[in-house]
């Protein structure tokens, strides 16, 4: 029996088009009527394309290294500029931002937010400003370091950055300068700031056998995850010594890069991960550790390892406590509420052959919506066909919606109160893939042919 072994949704680059017009007082207005504050979680779209800050009247998200908003009512979009004639190409213009070098663009508590690397000052920033582009200022800044032999410096701020309770959480990426300059030695830091005083606090710490991830956030509080290696990870310099010293003989093959072959081949084999879980709250400033669990082993049918997975995935949280699915790929996967005061876990479902079907917000999987509800799916017995269920948190019951095909017709990206957004891949060419936005009723029903393509 195949098992389910992952929650559906993917982030994908949005074909979001449009005439590059700047925003009226109509459109600034509108928005600011309409845009939620007090969501939850809010994703930032970032320089990519690949992900978007859902709103309920539109998103955000960048094209052409421009900012931009699309109204889902007017289906059209926006750039974040007011100016008259502004050809949103250069500096002179306020949303306009070089690619690669912005992320985390979201519209939160009146004001829109982006991280920008400051090349000739060599600082990250987080930038703040009203959506027609004025007032821009500084939140925080951090210098990326010095590029010296034997220290550390930032690399830059990767795709998923969330606002969530008056706060902005994101990972800060990291570059370890060798003698060989090689880069090789990378490390990433949970991090939030403040948004009320602009206080910086790293949760984690940079450790070269060590990676770290948000796993769920909700208000002020934090579900991460540390993945240790119990082998540690040797430098190059560490490595060539040993090597040199006869200590992988017969292990590396590659004498022209016998680093290389170590690092992508023998330490991944060897490594021996395992992940421990930590709960964090912006107010006190600490992290409560959780739980310690061995990776899951993904292996080919030569029982070589493909990849390591946690098998927990975290979903949000009900009622003050975590709701989580444990992956399980001998037996069937199964459902939980953890109270992380008290430790106790409450058991919800076990999942014959399925899983919970999620809604993707880069590492984050978020599978409750309409604040009590999730949705999961059951393969049919010949596989091909997957049962569509609604399960309700308040009354423990589930419902079943509707019949789809195994690989998912409306793949969910996002909701509104009143809309789900979601990618609609061909079967024939998953390549080819367009996003839509359908009410929530239309999708219970089954009534995929309700969809309304955004941007068409």
């Amino acid at each position: 029996m195949r098992k389910w072994g992952y929650i559906f949704g993917v982030s994908v680059i949005l074909l979001l088009g449009g005439c590059g017009r700047s925003m009226g007082e109509e459109q600034v207005e509108k928005i600011t009527q309409v845009s939620d504050a007090e969501t939850e979680v809010l994703h930032g779209a970032g320089w990519s394309g690949i992900d978007f800050c859902i709103m309920e009247s539109g998103m955000l998200y960048v094209k052409d290294g421009q900012m931009r908003y699309y109204d889902f009512a007017g289906n059209d979009s926006y750039v974040l500029c007011t100016k008259l004639n502004c050809s949103h190409r250069d500096e002179a213009c306020s949303a306009y931002v070089p690619l690669i070098d912005m992320e985390g663009l979201a519209y939160y508590r009146e004001h829109v937010y982006y991280f920008w690397h400051d090349r000739e000052k060599g600082h990250i920033e987080l930038v703040r400003m009203e959506l027609s582009g004025e007032n821009k200022e500084t939140v925080w800044s951090q210098s990326v370091g010095e590029y010296a032999t034997g220290s550390w410096v930032i690399s830059g701020v990767p795709h998923n950055v969330y606002y969530s309770g008056g706060a902005v959480w994101f990972v800060l990426s990291y570059c370890y300068i060798d003698e060989r300059n090689s880069g090789r030695t990378t490390s990433d830091v949970c991090a939030v700031i403040d948004l009320d005083n602009g206080v910086y606090t790293a949760i984690s710490e940079t450790a070269a056998d060590e990676t770290v991830e948000y796993n769920t956030i909700s208000g002020r509080d934090a579900v991460w995850t540390r993945r240790r290696n119990r082998i540690k990870m040797l430098s190059e310099d560490e490595f060539l010594k040993k090597w040199e010293a006869g200590e992988f003989s017969g292990q590396i093959s590659d004498v022209s890069d016998p680093y290389g072959e170590y690092y992508i081949g023998w330490y991944e084999r060897n490594k021996e991960p395992e992940y421990t879980y930590y709960c964090y709250n912006l107010d006190t400033g600490r992290s409560r550790e959780l739980e310690t669990r061995d990776a899951c082993r993904i292996l080919d049918d030569e029982g070589a390892v493909l990849a390591y997975c946690p098998d927990y995935i975290f979903l949000g949280r009900y009622q003050g406590k975590w709701l989580y699915e444990l992956v399980d790929y001998e037996r069937n996967d199964r459902v939980y509420l953890w109270d992380a005061d008290t430790g106790e876990k409450t058991g919800l479902l076990e999942l014959e052959n399925g899983g919970i079907i999620g809604r993707t917000y880069g590492m984050i999987d978020y599978g409750i919506f309409d604040n009590s509800c999730f949705l999961y799916g059951l393969f049919q017995d010949e596989q091909s066909k997957i049962t569509i269920y609604r399960y309700d948190l308040k009354t423990g019951d589930s419902k079943k919606l509707f019949e789809d095909v195994r690989n998912i017709t409306f793949r969910i990206i996002g909701d509104t109160p009143e809309y789900f957004i979601g990618n609609v891949y061909d079967q024939q060419n998953t390549a080819n893939v367009k996003t839509y936005m359908i009410r929530k009723e239309d999708y219970f029903a089954g009534n995929m042919d309700q969809t309304i393509r955004i941007r068409p």
